[in-house]
């Protein structure tokens, strides 16, 4: 690349993907949010689900005696075109997905169904990868993975009447 006194004119970007044999990728989506509503002093970017799921979305099977993998803590920070920043901290991981949602078709690319006799397969588990989110005007990556990380933690803890998202939003809106 054109190297000169100055370092290179010229700077290469890519994204890595990976070849899965049983997944799914989707683009990532925002299932749910706290607050529900835009505050006219934070708006939330559009682009945050690809933060927080560079990869996509995903649906995988794998065969029942697999470990959870753990979960993945990054960062990022969003400026916008007044070059106000938003500083971002996500933690991924993998969760049960029950097979009754999935298509016929899904089934298939999962090897979850025999290809000749479309006959069930029945040693393999469902599971699809979710992030939590955080977002601040404040670079506290430090906190932020902190409470991620206890967040993570108390949803895989047992059973609970109330889904995580719910402990979040309580957390958020009535801790000082």
């Amino acid at each position: 690349l054109n190297t000169t006194m100055w370092g290179s004119a010229l700077f290469l970007c890519y994204k890595k993907s990976m070849s899965k044999a049983h997944s799914l990728v989707y683009e990532a989506g925002l299932i749910g949010r706290y607050p529900m509503q835009d505050k006219d002093a934070f708006p939330l970017p559009e682009s945050v689900p690809v933060f927080c799921l560079p990869m996509g979305a995903t649906i995988e099977s794998w065969p029942l005696n697999t470990k959870y993998q753990l979960p993945v803590f990054s960062t990022f920070v969003l400026t916008g075109a007044m070059g106000d920043k938003v500083y971002g901290a996500a933690i991924q991981f993998y969760e049960s997905y029950p097979r009754e949602q999935l298509t016929e078709k899904q089934c298939l690319r999962l090897g979850l169904l025999s290809v000749v006799d479309r006959r069930p397969i029945t040693n393999k588990s469902v599971h699809t990868k979710k992030s939590i989110c955080v977002l601040s005007h404040w670079p506290f990556f430090d906190v932020f993975q902190k409470f991620l990380t206890f967040i993570y933690r108390y949803s895989i803890s047992g059973p609970h009447v109330l889904p995580v998202e719910k402990h979040i939003s309580h957390f958020m809106h009535n801790v000082p």
